[in-house]
């Protein structure tokens, strides 16, 4: 697990040991991100270990229906990849298509940080949220993914602030 220190916002990293990885000790550069993951986190892809992809099935707590954001982190560990179009995939969630031809080294080179997030809840989602990452047409390489963070939104009303008696000496 990974937490604070190495992550300031003290989010909890932990690591999915069901998929194939690929790990370096390179220092991975995750600068110009809103939210940057910590270096240690997106030093380890998890790997497809063929073209027809990578599925990750988060099963959700309870079955009340809410809304969701994601952030997807990607960095290109590969030294073997040199050129744009060698790794490409297309993103779903609950199939519907997130993102597509995501070219991570075309975006930012070997040894970066690329993110993918939603602009936009998602969802309502309520038993489970599939995320996919399928090979594109051309792709030579299998798709991978670093992190991933996925944020369940609540209604919360709004309340006073303050009321009458906050801040009243009481004899």
């Amino acid at each position: 697990m990974h937490r604070y220190p190495n992550d300031t916002l003290d989010r909890l990293w932990f690591t999915d040991t069901t998929a194939p990885t690929n790990q370096t000790s390179q220092a991975v550069v995750v600068a110009g991100l809103a939210d940057s993951p910590p270096v240690s986190v997106v030093q380890t892809n998890f790997m497809a270990t063929t073209a027809a992809g990578l599925y990750y099935n988060r099963s959700l707590l309870g079955s009340t229906p809410y809304k969701y954001c994601v952030a997807l982190y990607f960095a290109e560990l590969d030294p073997n990849v040199n050129a744009s179009g060698q790794r490409v995939f297309d993103i779903s969630i609950n199939g519907n298509a997130f993102g597509k031809g995501i070219d991570v080294y075309a975006d930012v080179g070997l040894y970066r940080v690329d993110e993918v997030y939603s602009s936009y809840p998602l969802g309502p989602f309520s038993d489970y949220v599939l995320i996919q990452l399928t090979s594109a047409a051309g792709s030579v390489l299998p798709p991978f993914i670093a992190a991933l963070e996925l944020f369940q939104l609540f209604q919360n009303p709004m309340l006073p602030a303050t009321s009458s008696v906050d801040g009243k000496i009481r004899a």
